[in-house]
């Protein structure tokens, strides 16, 4: 399990930014589509994966992450498209809070579903939701307005990347958000892993216990987003402090 998580997690600190430049080059829409195609071919390849050997569901592992590099923030840089500044806050914790909502339903829906009918057939319908995902991406009615073309050579998107590294350590506040956020995703690694482990050898939880374990969390996630959502954009920094202060672990 923490060679898995290890895995997943990888590809965002190798390929993060340059991942960002790309996006920034690309039709956003258009961007997550091919990334939910790519991640349904992908998903699809893993009980397929199994019969061959641990080592290439680890490699599928990574490549979806890969992909994901691309879909979220395409998503993020949308999302402001469509939306007023005004209203940004209030999309955004809508937007986590339909992704908790869709976890929490799904992780019900999927402790049932490979209880009956196994992890292979599981993963076929996992696939499927990429492609459905696709289809309602495809559907948005925005379209995004004419911008510059830029250039996506090698070089261009280096230069890009150190401007970003730079521009944030030319920003204390979000030089610091960046120190804090990798020494708390080092803390969320271990305990994820260690947790689970836990309630499945030591508390012989099972798949439904995991499944209510990780329901749990979910909900605690779509709590907050609501209360976020639902409060002013001030004091954001304040607001970050004081939910730091009393979480002792999360599994995001």
């Amino acid at each position: 399990m923490g060679i898995m998580l290890a895995v997943s997690m990888l590809p965002a600190a190798l390929f993060g930014i340059p991942a960002g430049a790309y996006v920034d080059r690309w039709d956003r829409r258009r961007t997550m589509v091919i990334s939910d195609l790519a991640r349904a071919a992908l998903v699809r390849g893993v009980p397929f994966a199994v019969d061959v050997g641990l080592w290439l569901v680890y490699a599928i592992a990574f490549a979806v992450a890969t992909v994901s590099l691309f879909f979220e923030p395409a998503k993020l840089s949308l999302i402001p498209e469509m939306v007023g500044s005004d209203e940004l806050l209030a999309a955004n914790s809508l937007d986590s809070a339909t992704v908790s909502a869709a976890e929490l339903a799904g992780l019900a829906f999927a402790g049932g579903l490979v209880a009956g009918v196994g992890y292979r057939a599981a993963f076929f319908f996992d696939a499927a939701t990429y492609l459905l995902s696709a289809v309602f991406i495809w559907s948005i009615a925005h379209r995004a307005q004419p911008r510059p073309v830029l250039a996506t050579g090698s070089r261009e998107i280096v230069n890009d990347a150190v401007a970003g590294m730079r521009y944030v350590a030319q920003h204390p506040v979000l030089r610091d958000l960046l120190a804090v956020c990798s020494v708390a995703s080092a803390g969320i690694a271990a305990s994820v892993t260690l947790v689970y482990v836990l309630a499945r050898d030591r508390f012989a939880a099972g798949s439904p216990g995991l499944v209510t374990l990780d329901a749990a969390i979910t909900l605690g996630l779509l709590i907050g987003s609501f209360a976020v959502g639902r409060s002013s954009p001030s004091g954001a920094g304040r607001k970050l402090l004081w939910v730091c202060s009393y979480t002792p672990g999360s599994s995001r």
